[in-house]
């Protein structure tokens, strides 16, 4: 995905003055890949009126990434997208009033639950799955309002059915564990099999589970074998910790993933090590006891995750 900047350049040289925003936008949509762009690059977009640009500049700059942190000027490129009605541009702003975030010097957004449940329903009501997303996530926690799991539900269904693949994973998740809602085992297929398709290893595990079908098990009980297990099991934790921090500031999924690339790289090195090391490792399922608490695993589950990392931020 890239834009054709001979095709900008000319559309601005013969004067297309009355369309020259729209125009724009409409290309840059198509053709741009807004989360490798540079801030400078999107911060001249924004200022010609891209409402994405806007979006993605105000979070480079919620963020400190690739510009210093600045969160009141995060706030005023999300307001000037959403005049433009752009949904994404909802979803992050509604997540910032919902949570309020400051910065070391103190500015920064006071929590307004109120402001933010307004933006993020508009946005979960225009269609937008990562608003019905993390309004699903939010009646479903009841994080600073009312436990609500009948809409939850109804959320994640309708971000499912856009095609949001943790959204699927979580309600087949849901129906699968039957603490919250019945459990409803054909339910729980029914959305395994939309989440594998989605690309979501996990459900096809839970699949395979569900039908009796079990991977052979290494059980790691050599010392330097399990400080090589225990690294990688500890970086993946470390990243998912930070990506829920992330996403409670109203993020997407893959905003909060893209914006650990150097704890993406550190993983990397780290897989490609435990690769060499342990050959024997590939295609079986891991597993680890230590006392009480058991993890089981693979590497092709990191193999995936360093995937998902290429494919949503660098292709």
């Amino acid at each position: 995905m890239r834009f054709s900047l001979l095709l900008i350049m000319c559309m601005s040289v013969l004067g297309f003055k009355g369309s020259k925003i729209s125009l724009i936008q409409t290309v840059y949509a198509e053709t741009f890949n807004y989360q490798e762009a540079n801030f400078e690059t999107l911060l001249d977009m924004a200022k010609q009126g891209d409402a994405e640009a806007q979006t993605w500049v105000a979070f480079k700059y919620s963020w400190g990434k690739g510009v210093d942190q600045d969160i009141p000027k995060a706030v005023e490129w999300y307001s000037k997208a959403v005049e433009q009605e752009n949904m994404h541009a909802y979803t992050n702003l509604g997540g910032l009033y919902m949570r309020g975030k400051f910065q070391e010097d103190g500015r920064g957004v006071t929590k307004d639950l109120e402001k933010g449940l307004k933006l993020l329903t508009k946005a979960a009501d225009s269609g937008y799955a990562p608003a019905q997303l993390n309004l699903a996530q939010t009646y479903w926690m009841g994080i600073d309002v009312k436990r609500d799991t009948d809409k939850a539900i109804d959320l994640y269904t309708k971000a499912a059915n856009s095609g949001d693949s943790l959204a699927t994973h979580t309600l087949a998740m849901l129906y699968y564990n039957g603490e919250e809602i019945p459990k409803d085992s054909a339910k729980a297929v029914f959305w395994f099999e939309k989440a594998a398709k989605l690309g979501v290893k996990p459900a096809q595990t839970m699949l395979n589970d569900m039908k009796g079908i079990k991977p052979s098990t290494i059980n790691i009980t050599d010392l330097n074998d399990i400080k090589d297990f225990v690294n990688l099991h500890n970086i993946t934790q470390k990243i998912m910790t930070e990506k829920f921090d992330c996403k409670k500031g109203g993020y997407s999924w893959t905003e909060c993933l893209c914006a650990l690339e150097e704890e993406h790289e550190d993983f990397r090195s780290l897989l490609s090590k435990v690769i060499k090391n342990h050959p024997e490792w590939k295609g079986q399922t891991l597993a680890y006891r230590n006392g009480g608490h058991f993890t089981s695993t693979s590497l092709n589950s990191y193999k995936n995750k360093i995937k998902s990392f290429d494919k949503n931020c660098k292709e």
